[in-house]
């Protein structure tokens, strides 16, 4: 039973990442300017910013622990929130453990991503205009 559901949540997750990658993260990704060509789910958020000075609110890079993303897809993790979320770095399991550790892991898990309405009640091009890396679904 348990090789059956982890065999259906892999081909899940392949087929999903495959639809997100071709697309968007939070349906806005492919029309911002700012982000890198070669981003994708996996990539989102679990490589180190470089820059010195960087608008962090539009970066599609890490920038400490509190935003740091595992890469779902190589460690498979649940959506669910760690009990240690509130303690970074207080998870004794650390990047093994199987749920996530910050809002980011919570938010633009593979899961996620699409499954809950924004809760701004605007359309996505809206919204795009405050916030272009909204993982909600909208109007």
């Amino acid at each position: 039973v348990m090789l059956k559901l982890l065999l259906i949540l892999t081909l899940k997750g392949h087929l999903f990442a495959n639809y997100v990658n071709n697309l968007a993260i939070g349906d806005t990704i492919l029309k911002t300017s700012f982000l890198h060509k070669a981003l994708s789910c996996e990539s989102y958020k679990t490589i180190e910013c470089e820059k010195p000075e960087c608008d962090e609110a539009s970066c599609i890079f890490y920038h400490s622990e509190m935003d740091r993303r595992r890469n779902p897809y190589t460690v498979p993790y649940r959506s669910m929130a760690c009990k240690f979320i509130s303690n970074v770095g207080a998870c004794k399991i650390g990047d093994k453990c199987q749920f996530a550790h910050n809002d980011y892991e919570c938010m633009f898990h593979p899961f996620e991503i699409y499954f809950k309405l924004c809760k701004s009640r605007k359309t996505r091009k809206q919204c795009f205009s405050t916030n272009p890396l909204c993982p909600h679904a909208h109007l």
